[in-house]
């Protein structure tokens, strides 16, 4: 629910559960189970006033509420399965690859975090360590926080890259 319109509920609420209150005991028998209900009703009403005024300054979800909320939550599972497939390619990258340097020309946050570490877009250029030529590359990997430091424009790292993909590299920072 969004929460401009807890308070209006609240309102009405409070009312319907004032009149339950008020009527109750002129209905009869059933005066506990109506002054009962009203009561209840005037607290929840109460409760979601108090709610919708709290909630005021809190921004809606990615994708707003409902089903927005259901997109959102597949975009971050698609980024969970291309994480997944980067690790298993980063897997056989480190046991088949070939080693290379690489100079980092650039960096950016991507804003996606994987086990709470940043994943880091790299422009590089890759000096395979086989005497082929140096070529320019974009390349995404997480990042470990404690090695964000050594992320430096003009700094040489090293690296691995896929023997039948130069393409593919694993940095190791």
């Amino acid at each position: 629910m969004n929460p401009k319109w807890l308070r209006p509920w609240g309102i009405g609420l409070m009312v319907v559960g004032g009149i339950m209150v008020v009527v109750g005991p002129f209905a009869g028998i059933a005066v506990f189970g109506l002054v009962g209900g009203g009561i209840a009703c005037v607290l929840t009403g109460a409760l979601l006033f108090w709610l919708g005024g709290a909630m005021k300054g809190i921004p809606a979800p990615p994708g707003g509420y409902g089903f927005g909320g259901l997109r959102h939550a597949a975009s971050q599972l698609d980024v969970a399965a291309r994480n997944m497939e980067g690790m298993a390619s980063t897997a056989s990258i480190a046991t088949n690859g070939q080693p290379a340097r690489a100079t980092i020309n650039g960096f950016a946050d991507t804003g996606q975090t994987m086990n709470f570490n940043p994943i880091v877009r790299f422009d590089l250029t890759v000096f395979p360590a086989d005497g082929r030529p140096p070529y320019p590359l974009q390349h995404q990997q997480m990042v470990q926080r404690l090695s964000l430091s050594k992320l430096v424009v003009g700094n040489q790292v090293g690296a691995t890259v896929d023997g039948t993909d130069p393409s593919k590299l694993m940095l190791q920072l």
